[in-house]
C-alpha cells in the first residue's frame, strides 16, 4: 500500500492555488485497498506525486474523481523550486483520476518497444525518437487547450499533450522527463523562465543537453534527425539556454556525445523495424504436418500465415472451422479463393509472392503511401531453422510492389530486394530499397534517401 502523507498546515498555505483543499504526498504505489479508502472518504483532496513511475492505470482510474485529483510534480516540482510556485505551474500538474490514467497508459504504450537490454543512452534515443516522429509543435495561439473529462487542461505545456500528440517546449521537456523517469533514466527539466524549456540527461555518467522542441519543429515529414541530442557543443551559449539569470537551475558541465556513437546506437534500435513470428507445427486430421501463425481475430474471421512449399501464404479461416481438420489441398484452394476458408468476407487479403533465383521467397503485402510517391510495404520471409519463423520488415520504395509490370518481377526478386541489399538498406536507411528505372536499373530519391542514412 501506498503511504500518504499529510502536508502541514503551514506548507499547505504556501501552495496558495491548492490551499483550499487537504494536500498529501504519496509514496509507493497506489493499490486497490488505497483506492477503496479514499472513494470512502467524502473530504475533497489532492494527491502529490513525484512521477507516475510504478504505478497502474487501471487502479488509478477507479478512485472517484468528486474526492480526489492528482498533481504530478515532474519537472515542475513546486515543493523544491521556488519559481514553480505560481499559479501558472501549477495548475499544469494538475489531473483528474480517469485522464491521469489515460496518460499513463500511453506513456506504457511508448516505452512498450524499449529492449530492457539497451543501454540507458539507446533507451533515451528511442524514447526521443517515437517523441520526435509522433508529435508536432503547436504554437500558443492554436488549440492550446482541451476540455477532457469536464476539466481544462493546457495540453500543449503538460502531460496531456501525449494524448494529443501536440506539445510546445515546457510539453515535450516535462513528458520526456516523465517517461526518463519512468525507465530509471537520469533526467532533468530545465526551463528559462517565460523563454523555453528542454532536458538535461546523464548517460554513462556524464551530463549532454536535449531539445526536443527544436529536433520536432525543424524535422521533415515526420523523422527525427537527433541534431538536439547530446550533439551540441554550444548547447548553453544558446540565448534559449541561458540560464545565468535563473538561480535555481544547475549549469551542469556538459560533454558531448560522437556523431558515430550515436549512429551506431540509433541503428541498435532501429531494430524495432524487424519482427521474427515463430511459427507453430500441427498435424492435421490426415496425419499432415503444417507450419503456422495466428495473426489476429477480424470480425467473423481468423488470419494466419501458413507455410507451403517453402513459401508464406495468408489465409483467412471462419472461427467455427478448427485448425486440425485444415488440409494442404485446401490451403492451396483458398490461396485461388481470395485467400478464404469458409465463408466470404469484406476482408481482403492483398499480397504477392515473389521467388529469386537462389530458389528463396517473400511475400510482399499491405500497400501504405508515405510520403509523395513512396509506399511503404511489409516484406515477410519463410526461415527453415531449427525452428520454422517468418522474418517481418518494413520497407519503402517508389516501384509498385503489389502489382508491378510483368518485366519488373525478376528485377524486384534478385536486384531491388535482394538479401544482401536489403539487409544493408534496414540497417542504413530505415527500409527504404529504392526503385527501378524503365531498363530496370536500381535508383533512389538522393534527398529521401540522405535524410533516413545514419541519423534516422
Amino acid at each position: 500500500m501506498a503511504n500518504f502523507i499529510k502536508l502541514s498546515e503551514e506548507l499547505r498555505m504556501k501552495i496558495k492555488v491548492l490551499s483550499a483543499f487537504p494536500l498529501y504526498y504519496v509514496e509507493g504505489k497506489i493499490t486497490l485497498d488505497d483506492v477503496k479508502k479514499l472513494n470512502e472518504n467524502n473530504e475533497p483532496k489532492i494527491l502529490i506525486l513525484k512521477n507516475t513511475v510504478n504505478q497502474d492505470s487501471d487502479i488509478i482510474k477507479q478512485i472517484d474523481k468528486s474526492k480526489t485529483k492528482f498533481s504530478v510534480l515532474g519537472g515542475l516540482d513546486y515543493l523544491k523550486i521556488k519559481k514553480y510556485n505560481e499559479t501558472k505551474y501549477i495548475k499544469r500538474t494538475i489531473y483528474s483520476p480517469l485522464v491521469l490514467s489515460e496518460v499513463i497508459s500511453k506513456l506504457k504504450k511508448l516505452e512498450k518497444g524499449i529492449n530492457d537490454n539497451w543501454s540507458n543512452t539507446e533507451k533515451s534515443l528511442y524514447i526521443y525518437k517515437k517523441i520526435v516522429e509522433e508529435c508536432h509543435y503547436q504554437y500558443d495561439d492554436e488549440n492550446a487547450r482541451e476540455k477532457i473529462d469536464d476539466n481544462d487542461y493546457e495540453v500543449i505545456r503538460n502531460l496531456t499533450g501525449i494524448l494529443y500528440k501536440r506539445f510546445v517546449c515546457a510539453g515535450f521537456a516535462l513528458t520526456y522527463k516523465e517517461i526518463m523517469d519512468r525507465i530509471g533514466v537520469p533526467c532533468f527539466y530545465q526551463s528559462r523562465q517565460n523563454s523555453h524549456a528542454w532536458n538535461i540527461l546523464k548517460l554513462e555518467d556524464k551530463y549532454v543537453g536535449v531539445d526536443l522542441t527544436w529536433d520536432c519543429d525543424n524535422k521533415k515529414g515526420n523523422h527525427c534527425s537527433f541534431i538536439y541530442f547530446g550533439l551540441d557543443k554550444n548547447f548553453y551559449s544558446h540565448k534559449s539556454h541561458n540560464i545565468t539569470n535563473e538561480p535555481e537551475e544547475i549549469k551542469f558541465n556538459l560533454t558531448t556525445l560522437s556523431e558515430e556513437n550515436i549512429v551506431a546506437k540509433i541503428l541498435k534500435i532501429n531494430e524495432n523495424k524487424i519482427e521474427i513470428y515463430k511459427m507453430r507445427t500441427i498435424t492435421n486430421k490426415i496425419g499432415e504436418n503444417i507450419n503456422y501463425y495466428k495473426i489476429e481475430s477480424l470480425n467473423n474471421m481468423d488470419k494466419y500465415y501458413f507455410e507451403l512449399d517453402g513459401e508464406i501464404k495468408i489465409i483467412y479461416i471462419e472461427k467455427n472451422i478448427p485448425l486440425e481438420i485444415i488440409t494442404i489441398s485446401d490451403i492451396k484452394a483458398a490461396t485461388k479463393n481470395g485467400g478464404f476458408i469458409g465463408i466470404q468476407s469484406q476482408i481482403t487479403s492483398d499480397y504477392r509472392t515473389y521467388r529469386r533465383d537462389d530458389g528463396t521467397s517473400f511475400i510482399i503485402s499491405d500497400k501504405k503511401k508515405i510520403d509523395n510517391n513512396i509506399n511503404q510495404y511489409y516484406y515477410m520471409e519463410f526461415t527453415q531453422t531449427e525452428n520454422p519463423q517468418i522474418i517481418k520488415y518494413i520497407i519503402a520504395s517508389e516501384t509498385e510492389l503489389l502489382n508491378p509490370n510483368e518485366n519488373e518481377t525478376e528485377a524486384i526478386a534478385n536486384a531491388l530486394l535482394e538479401r544482401k541489399r536489403l539487409k544493408q538498406k534496414m540497417e542504413n536507411f530505415r527500409g527504404y530499397v529504392g526503385s527501378l528505372d524503365e531498363h530496370n536499373a536500381l535508383i533512389y530519391d538522393a534527398d529521401y534517401e540522405s535524410k533516413l542514412n545514419g541519423r534516422r
